[in-house]
């Protein structure tokens, strides 16, 4: 299991988003549009942030992790010369329904698609080249294919798996690449209202104990809220929770079917969610978003190659 567990301030967020809807109004003028960037939904977030004190937590928790997501996009411009992607992928961010409500609009599959590709930008110096102009989702050094599906219902997630295991094949027999793994995202079909409850019931017990060291003037410069975050312990235990909810989706619907489909070119599969919180003391806010990803080995691939394959995988988490 790998986690990115990540905080950042509203300010800070809301400046790395400015900057972002400034770089696509200049995509948008490049391309001849009169489209006034502001007049999408990515503007309504941008002036949703300047009222989100005064959203309710759960609003202004996915209000936070819509922009941090989007945050995410910065990377790409300007556009380094090793990530090819076309501009007019990059504009259907731009459509959709100005809705905090949106882990079920279509935008998301594409979404998908551009964070699954950056999870395996490093984050040393070492360049990898990646295409996501071909008819395969994402081809990372012109040998690893990745076919990344968004689900927006339960019953999808067998088909959609079979579907990419399928498109992987003839990614492999086109020569595209030589293997790779089929990628889903579940964050539409985890209960994040269980979600939600559980990590403000830790939160509040994480608080009670640091309420009383600060009584005891044994908290170091910081905060409560901060150093009830911070803590190692609940981080683990947030992310365990979410581990256990994202498995219990995938296992509960992987058959013998879709594993017996699996063939030599197939690593595995790599399933995801992403999960929006916000947790409150004295009126402070701090948004934590974090995105949980798990994967399932092809039980075919030789046992020897397993830990190869695994280190691989948690590599990706700080890819992000």
């Amino acid at each position: 299991m790998s986690f990115v567990y990540g905080r950042k301030s509203f300010v800070e967020v809301a400046e790395d988003f400015a900057r972002l809807l400034d770089e696509f109004q200049r995509l948008l003028v490049k391309h001849g549009s009169n489209t006034n960037v502001r007049n999408t939904k990515l503007g309504f977030y941008e002036r949703q942030l300047k009222e989100i004190s005064s959203l309710p937590n759960q609003d202004a928790a996915m209000l936070a992790s819509i922009v941090t997501r989007y945050n995410l996009l910065n990377r790409l411009f300007p556009r380094p010369e090793n990530i090819m992607i076309k501009d007019a992928d990059l504009m259907k961010l731009l459509e959709g329904a100005s809705d905090l409500q949106e882990k079920g609009q279509e935008y998301n599959d594409t979404f998908f698609e551009l964070s699954m590709a950056l999870r395996f930008l490093p984050s040393e110096k070492a360049t990898v080249n990646l295409d996501m102009t071909t008819i395969c989702d994402v081809i990372v050094n012109e040998e690893l294919a990745v076919e990344c599906k968004y689900l927006h219902g339960i019953k999808g997630l067998r088909p959609n798996l079979s579907k990419g295991l399928k498109q992987l094949d003839e990614r492999v027999e086109k020569k595209l690449a030589s293997y790779g793994f089929v990628a889903l995202d579940l964050s539409a079909l985890v209960d994040h209202q269980k979600i939600w409850n559980f990590a403000q019931s830790v939160f509040s017990e994480f608080l009670g104990v640091y309420a009383k060291l600060e009584e005891r003037n044994k908290l170091a410069a910081g905060g409560i809220l901060q150093h009830a975050t911070k803590d190692k312990n609940f981080e683990k235990i947030i992310s365990s929770f979410v581990s256990l909810q994202i498995e219990s989706v995938f296992y509960g619907e992987l058959g013998d079917h879709e594993v017996e489909k699996m063939s030599k070119h197939c690593l595995g599969v790599l399933f995801q969610c992403s999960v929006d919180l916000v947790f409150e003391h004295d009126e402070e806010l701090l948004p934590v978003s974090i995105r949980a990803m798990n994967y399932f080995i092809n039980p075919s691939i030789p046992a020897s190659q397993h830990d190869e394959i695994r280190h691989a995988i948690k590599n990706l988490a700080s890819g992000i």
